[in-house]
């Protein structure tokens, strides 16, 4: 376990990992922790960490060091939570893993020196061959026909990615674009059941683009150097690629879509997009089955991209009572009700296109024989109607629930489901598919973080490992949701630690407590939770409740992480 201090200066968060050594701490240039702030004096305080306790003493400053809201004249033991305050800097003191203090993603460069490579395992030399020839012969081509066909530099880089990844025995691999504000991230992933890197990345720059590719051997810098420079520069093509004006109707279709981004890295999701881009050629219906947050809808979308069809309408069978959810599929006439007036439904919006019906295991049996009949006969009358609506549709469905066992107990029309389901196919959860974690974790980061207008540095080995630890029973959705939760605590520059993630996803749990001060925090802890939660977390209730003020309850509210 480590140490560190933070403390907030000038509306920033400054974060110093204590190393064994003496440390000067002040607002002078040459103090080993640079604080520059009026009120703290040029050599403000010394530290000394021994690599197990750390100790503060004060160098004579004008405006003293508090530890704990006390002013200290004399050497004192941190320990974590202990609160500082030098002049005006408030901070304190944390314990932090060395898993949080090592980068997993990198969104910006953070200038550490990696240590050198060593020799290449000599049964990685073969896979390394193998697998340059995979690339160049099996997959280059078809980056170059994206690049012709009008594919921008960012989804080149997402294609080179994704296609390095299968094909090499690395693992990991990030793409980043250079532009005035820094560095963003096209492209992270870490090969499904890849070992752990055993040195530095080897690293190409090559105009606005930044390649680094781990791998399981340690001196493939030289094997790799060739087929990242390669890799740069088709990507740059798509930036020097001349603008046409050729209306996009006209351009040459591809065979199919590039997969959303990220691109996926799971074999298993790779064959069954694969699949879906020849089955969407032809016009039968198709059922995806998985648990929520699996991307169902974002696999029929892509199915329609493959189909070439204009519309695509979806609706949420499960979001609306059984009268509504009739009146948006089929639509209703004017004057059926007093006020209503006349509106098509969605199979006949969807005319000609694709209709997503998500969550049809939640559809009534009635509902469930009118869809039917319309399926049947390619037209929809709406309620309250005498004359037949075209309704020649796809339909793509989609549940979270077994059919098969909801048609064995007569709860899903045996009819539909062979009308649905002439091919069937499973998403597997985020728990199955732990290699896309790091790709979706730094994709999803990258996206918040360009919403919040920050900068942050990237996501840490501890923060990564409990991500690839976690369950994720809400699988991509909740993964979102946690990075994005995570993106609001971050400053410029940080690296999501794994403070920062939900307690749900920590896996480590609090062992007994050793000393008397750790058992006083935990008994003070549970007394704040109980509080705040009688209180509905109103905390100035909670305190008076406690009979304290305010201010200690905030304050030590964050000491003990409430």
């Amino acid at each position: 376990m480590n140490f560190r201090l933070i403390f907030r200066a000038n509306q920033k968060l400054l974060k110093y990992p204590l190393a064994v050594g003496e440390f000067i701490v002040g607002s002078a240039p040459d103090c080993d922790l640079h604080l520059p702030h009026p009120t703290v004096s040029s050599h403000h305080a010394r530290i000394v960490f021994d690599g197990r306790k750390a100790k503060i003493t004060d160098l004579g400053s004008r405006n003293g060091t508090l530890v704990d809201s006390h002013r200290i004249d004399s050497a004192v033991t941190l320990r974590p939570g202990t609160e500082l305050s030098l002049g005006a800097i408030t901070g304190g003191v944390e314990a932090v893993s060395d898993g949080d203090l090592q980068a997993e993603v990198l969104l910006q460069e953070q200038g550490e020196t990696d240590p050198p490579w060593g020799t290449v395992p000599i049964e990685i030399l073969p896979r390394m061959a193998f697998g340059m020839e995979r690339f160049f012969v099996e997959h280059l081509p078809s980056i170059l026909d994206s690049v012709l066909e009008g594919a921008n530099a960012v989804e080149i880089a997402q294609q080179v990615g994704s296609r390095i990844c299968q094909s090499l025995p690395i693992t990991r691999l990030q793409i980043l674009r250079v532009h005035e504000r820094g560095e963003a991230l096209a492209f992270s992933a870490s090969s499904p059941g890849g070992g752990s890197p055993r040195g530095a990345p080897t690293q190409v720059e090559h105009g606005t683009l930044i390649l680094r590719v781990w791998s399981e051997a340690t001196s493939a810098e030289h094997d790799y150097t060739f087929l990242l420079e390669t890799a740069a520069q088709v990507i740059e093509l798509a930036n020097r690629r001349p603008r046409t004006n050729t209306p996009p109707t006209l351009r040459k279709k591809q065979k199919a879509p590039d997969l959303p981004n990220p691109p996926t890295v799971d074999p298993y999701v790779q064959e069954v997009y694969r699949q879906a881009a020849r089955v969407a050629r032809g016009r039968i219906s198709v059922l995806i089955q998985g648990e929520s947050g699996t991307g169902k809808e974002l696999l029929a979308r892509y199915m329609h991209e493959c189909s070439a069809k204009e519309k695509f309408i979806a609706l949420n069978c499960a979001a609306l009572p059984r009268d509504l959810l009739e009146l948006e599929l089929f639509g209703i006439e004017r004057a059926v009700a007093t006020g209503v007036d006349a509106r098509p439904g969605k199979f006949e919006q969807a005319d000609g296109g694709t209709l997503f019906l998500d969550e049809i295991g939640d559809m009534g049996l009635e509902t469930q024989a009118k869809i039917l009949r319309v399926l049947q006969e390619q037209e929809v009358y709406r309620l309250g109607g005498d004359q037949p609506r075209p309704a020649r549709v796809r339909v793509i469905a989609a549940t979270n629930r077994e059919i098969d066992d909801m048609v064995r107990a007569d709860e899903f029309r045996r009819d539909l489901y062979h009308r649905i389901a002439a091919w069937v196919v499973e998403l597997p959860p985020l728990r199955r598919r732990i290699g896309d974690i790091p790709n979706l974790a730094a994709f999803f980061l990258s996206r918040e973080a360009d919403l919040q207008g920050l900068q942050p540095a990237g996501i840490s080995r501890a923060a990564m490992e409990e991500l690839t630890a976690h369950s994720w029973p809400g699988n991509i959705r909740e993964l979102r949701s946690a990075v994005a939760r995570a993106c609001l605590f971050l400053e410029n520059g940080e690296l999501v630690e794994s403070q920062h993630l939900w307690r749900s996803l920590r896996r480590r749990m609090e062992g007994p407590p050793r000393t008397l001060r750790e058992r006083l925090n935990r008994f003070e802890k549970r007394q704040i939770q109980q509080a705040l939660k009688s209180t509905q977390g109103d905390a100035v209730s909670a305190a008076k409740r406690l009979g304290v003020s305010r201010a200690t309850i905030y304050r030590r509210m964050k000491v003990l992480g409430i």
